[in-house]
Order: structure tokens, then C-alpha cells, then sequence
């Protein structure tokens, strides 16, 4: 084949190409190849495409890929098709993708993945996904992320999934999110989790979440924890939680909030439990509330009411339980707005009326009966 010029084989037809012998189409240089019509290149069998050189493979044009027929891309080898460039790549339909044999994916360089269109990505398989090299997964963009089919990233290892560009993952689905191995999303990155949309953490499971490590969890961001669903929230681990940035707990709902257990508590920071707003407070269960250590508390409190007069900072404050004498002890000023906000103090005394102390003829409260307050008992707390 070395004796033919560009020329003369941009007039070879079909025919003519499927007589050459494989020992000749081993000649082929890559100016020869880009010389082929479309047309001769569906000529190719098997055997001659199996003998062609990867430097000569580096000479198809993108309209010579789309013509060749998927027999002969079954016979692709990983050293062919690392040699392909990626405009070429470009061209693969998906019944040509589909056709690749596995050992060929192993070949695919960044460059040549990012390159595919995202139509082609129907066609992965889970086996076909395994064999690329998280080199090769680096290439991915949002475009052809978002059109992989859930089988296919159920394929993900840990490396391959490790190695996705952040800016990919924003184009992640819920039913793609939900098909990730639990192994897989172990290996997820801050910067990833950070990047995914919170549409997505709807198909999140809590053998998911409980996947995750705490480092991770540090890259949520306040959207996509308002997007958890309250199953994943009650999967999540004292160390889970103790990683979530404070900014974060404010976009709790209450739905969500309802779903925190005890065993989760102590893994909540004070910084954490200083960020719960008012309404939050509320929906907190009541034996996640007792569960919490006197500081937890406080810090809880803290943040509730908001920073206090220096004499009721000073109080001590220590869980009850309920139907025990309430001990109140208010002084001029002191109640304020502190009764109204914090929930556990929203109670009705246990003491009988005629032992409670007369109200306190203070500008700021004069108008308040601490005895009428809210009847919303719940395990307490009390102020010494």
C-alpha cells in the first residue's frame, strides 16, 4: 500500500477495499486512511480492520467513524482506539458505542470521553464503564453526564466516581443519584457533594447517607440540605452530623427535623445547635432535647432566645422530667421574651395556683401571667 498516493486511494470503492489482504492494509499510513471515502470504509471486514496500525487508526476523519459498520468497532483494540483522535470520537453513533468490546474502553483517554456526544452515552453498559480508567472519567462534562442511563452509573467504582470533575455532577438526576453503588458514594469528594443539584438527593437513600464520610457531608450547602428527604436525615451518623457546616442547619425543615433521633444528638456541635431558629426548635422531638448534655442545651437555648440580660445568663439550666416540681425563680425584667421562645419553658407550672409568686410588676412583662403561658408541656428544663 506504501506506493499508492492519497489520490488514488480517495477513488477506492467498497469492493476494492474488502479484496485487500490484511497484510497490505497493515502498510496503511495515517494520510491514507483519511484519504478513504466513507463509503470504502464500510468495506472494511474484521480481519483487515484488526491489522490496521494504530498510527494509521490516528487518520480517521469524523465521517469515516460513522460509516464503519459496528462488526468491525467490535474488533477495536485499546491501542487502536487510544490512537483515534477525539474529533473522530466525536462522531460515534450509539449502536457503534454499544458495539466497542469492553477491552477497548480501557483505552479511551480524557480528550476522546469528553468528546463523545451526549446521544452516544445510551448505549454504556455497566461492564463497559468499569474498564475505563478514572483518567479517562475526568473527561466527562455536565452535557453527557446527564444523559447516562442509571444501569450505567451503577457501574461507577469509587476511582472512576472520585475522578468526575465537580462541574459534572451538577448535571446529576435523582434516578442516576439513586443508582450509585453505597461503596461508590463512599468515595464522594466535599467539592462533589457540594456540586450536585438538591432535585437529586431526593432518590438518596439512608444506606447512602450513612456511606458518605463526615468529611464529605462538609460540602453541603444550605439548598441541598432543605432537598434531604427526612428518611436520609434519620440515616445520618453522630459524625455525620457533627460535620455539617452551621450555615447549614438553618434550611432544616420541620418534616425533617421530626426525623433526628437521640443517637444523633451528641454529635451535634454547639455552633450547630446555637444556628436552629425559633420554628426549628419546635418541630426538635422531646427526647432528642433530653438527650442533649447541659452545654448542648444551653447552646441550644442560646440560640433560641437570642443573648440574654446578664442575670439569666448567669442561671444554671438542668433537664427535669416531666410531672416534677417546677422550680421558677423570675426577677424584675427577667422573663421578657425568654418564656415565649424557648418551648420548654412553654409549660404549665405543676406548683398549685395559690403557691405560685404574684406576677412581677415590671414595664417589660407587666402585662404577662407567667402562669398562663402556652400548656405545651414537654421534658424540661428549669432555672435555678
Amino acid at each position: 500500500m506504501a506506493g499508492f498516493t492519497p489520490g488514488q486511494v480517495a477513488g477506492f470503492k467498497p469492493g476494492q477495499v474488502g479484496e485487500l489482504p490484511p497484510a497490505a492494509v497493515a502498510g496503511f499510513r495515517p494520510e491514507q486512511v483519511g484519504a478513504l471515502p466513507p463509503a470504502a470504509i464500510a468495506g472494511f471486514t474484521t480481519d483487515q480492520f484488526a491489522a490496521l496500525p494504530p498510527e494509521a487508526i490516528a487518520g480517521f476523519r469524523p465521517s469515516q467513524v460513522g460509516a464503519l459498520p459496528a462488526a468491525v468497532i467490535s474488533g477495536f483494540t485499546p491501542e487502536q482506539f487510544s490512537a483515534l483522535a477525539p474529533t473522530a470520537v466525536g462522531a460515534f453513533k450509539p449502536q457503534q458505542i454499544g458495539a466497542l468490546p469492553i477491552e477497548a474502553f480501557a483505552g479511551f483517554r480524557s480528550e476522546q470521553l469528553g468528546a463523545l456526544p451526549p446521544k452516544a452515552f445510551v448505549a454504556f453498559n455497566p461492564e463497559q464503564f468499569a474498564a475505563l480508567a478514572p483518567e479517562a472519567v475526568a473527561g466527562f462534562n455536565p452535557t453527557q453526564v446527564g444523559a447516562l442511563p442509571p444501569a450505567a452509573v451503577a457501574g461507577f467504582t469509587p476511582q472512576q466516581f472520585a475522578a468526575l470533575p465537580p462541574a459534572a455532577l451538577g448535571a446529576f438526576k435523582p434516578q442516576q443519584l439513586g443508582a450509585l453503588p453505597v461503596d461508590t458514594v463512599a468515595g464522594l469528594r466535599p467539592e462533589q457533594l457540594g456540586a450536585l443539584p438538591p432535585k437529586a438527593f431526593v432518590a438518596f437513600n439512608p444506606e447512602q447517607f450513612a456511606a458518605l464520610a463526615p468529611e464529605a457531608v462538609a460540602g453541603f450547602n444550605p439548598t441541598q440540605v432543605g432537598a434531604l428527604p427526612p428518611a436520609a436525615v434519620a440515616g445520618f451518623t453522630p459524625q455525620q452530623f457533627a460535620a455539617l457546616p452551621p450555615a447549614a442547619i438553618p434550611a432544616f425543615k420541620p418534616k425533617q427535623i421530626k426525623s433526628i433521633s437521640p443517637d444523633q444528638a451528641q454529635g451535634f456541635t454547639l455552633e450547630q445547635l446555637a444556628a436552629f431558629t425559633p420554628k426549628q426548635e419546635k418541630a426538635l422531638p422531646e427526647a432528642f432535647v433530653n438527650a442533649l448534655s447541659p452545654e448542648q442545651q444551653q447552646a441550644l437555648f442560646n440560640g433560641v432566645v437570642g443573648p440574654l440580660p446578664t442575670p439569666v445568663s448567669a442561671l444554671q439550666f438542668e433537664p427535669i422530667s416531666k410531672g416534677s416540681d417546677l422550680d421558677v425563680l423570675i426577677q424584675g425584667g427577667l422573663l421578657d421574651q425568654t418564656v415565649l421562645k424557648w418551648s420548654p419553658f412553654r409549660a404549665q407550672p405543676v406548683l398549685p395556683q395559690a403557691l405560685a409568686p404574684a406576677p412581677v410588676m415590671d414595664t417589660a412583662i407587666d402585662t404577662i401571667d407567667p402562669w398562663s403561658l402556652v400548656p405545651a408541656f414537654s421534658d424540661s428544663v428549669v432555672m435555678h
